[in-house]
């Protein structure tokens, strides 16, 4: 089974080209159907599962509709504002500063995200999707136990570094299932060719290596972020 990946740099030595923005900033531009800083019940209602599981109106899909395209149009201008001054070398060159300048009008983009829900949605639908969300966030493991859902829980340092480490413990336990799994699988594709193919294959390829997945870190999920709180 073969993956092809690629990757892209955006000047020399990693660094961004003159005008260019720090990749934190810029990739929200190749999100399908997210707003950056927005995410967790708001993403949500794009999904044709999560609209029909709240029964959603006609009127009220448009109306959402209309509030996405409203906020992608501030995303762009606040992204376009931090590109030219970035360009004529009128604004602050420091990347942190340009990450943290977009992260505040995102942050207030999301303000106005939830208050605009709550005149679209019915109480009932609101309820059923931070239910559909949290649900959304368990999949991340631990990181969905954190925030507010901590302090709801009431959970403990004892508890937190438990879950930190049972954690850690399951991601491991979770990537060696993955690779026992494609390993299985590429097995079962190879079977379909014949004895002469599949010596050339095993020829093509070399001796297995073992790839070292990379360890998966909770998501950037913007205002109200669920990662566990530190001391």
């Amino acid at each position: 089974m073969l993956v092809l990946a690629s990757s892209t740099t955006g000047g020399v030595n990693g660094q961004p080209p003159r005008g260019g923005l720090p990749g934190a900033v810029s990739q929200y531009l190749g999100r399908g159907g997210g707003l950056p800083g927005i995410g967790g019940n708001y993403e949500l209602l794009a999904r044709e599962d999560v609209r029909k599981e709240l029964d959603l109106l006609d009127e009220q899909v448009k109306q959402l509709e209309g509030l996405r395209n409203k906020m992608m149009e501030r995303a762009r201008d606040a992204v376009a504002r931090i590109r030219e001054e970035r360009t004529s070398g009128t604004g602050d060159a420091n990347g942190n500063q340009v990450r943290d300048r977009f992260r505040q009008a995102m942050e207030q983009a999301h303000e106005e995200v939830q208050q605009e829900l709550s005149r679209i949605l019915l109480p009932h639908q609101l309820k059923r999707l931070d239910q559909l969300a949290l649900q959304m966030r368990l999949r991340g493991g631990v990181s969905a136990l954190g925030g507010e859902i901590a302090q709801e829980l009431n959970i403990t340092d004892q508890q937190r570094e438990q879950l930190r480490t049972k954690s850690e413990e399951l991601e491991r336990d979770l990537r060696k299932k993955i690779a026992d799994l494609r390993r299985q699988a590429q097995d079962e594709l190879l079977s379909l060719l014949t004895p002469e193919q599949q010596g050339k294959i095993r020829e093509m390829v070399g001796e297995p290596f073992e790839f070292v997945e990379p360890e998966r870190r909770p998501p950037n999920r913007g205002p109200g972020g669920a990662e566990l709180p530190r001391n």
